[in-house]
């Protein structure tokens, strides 16, 4: 038998990837989640507990959608994998992907791996 050849994926199709494994994740551990961290608790901690589940879950979103940002995923295709439309899709993650963009380089400036480039000097031509 002839060995296999490495299947080349490009990067929207690695984010697409990683978006669908992440919404599978997602849906699988929401139930365990919400039956662990409802159970036992009166209905106004049940609801806490959601809460709070829900933020981590957000924030894990915002993250994976930074990743598909990044790996070049339009927000067509994040919007599909989502369940939303591009435009809230959009109006939802865009402002997040330009604070995480102007972060970093902040952070690489900082580091003094990028600079602002030198202005020329002013020549006096009189």
């Amino acid at each position: 038998m002839a060995p296999l050849e490495p299947v080349r994926l490009t990067q929207t199709e690695v984010a697409r990837s990683a978006l669908s494994a992440a919404d599978a994740y997602v849906q699988k551990i929401v139930a365990s989640r919400v039956s662990r961290a409802t159970s036992g608790l009166d209905p106004a901690e049940g609801l806490q507990a959601l809460a709070a589940r829900r933020q981590e879950l957000e924030h894990e979103v915002d993250e994976q959608v930074l990743v598909a940002r990044h790996a070049g995923l339009s927000f067509v295709a994040i919007g599909r994998a989502l369940g939303v439309t591009k435009q809230a899709a959009q109006q939802r993650y865009q402002q997040a992907a330009v604070s995480a963009a102007v972060k970093h380089v902040s952070e690489q400036m900082n580091r003094g791996e990028l600079r602002w480039p030198e202005a020329e000097e002013e020549v006096d031509h009189g």
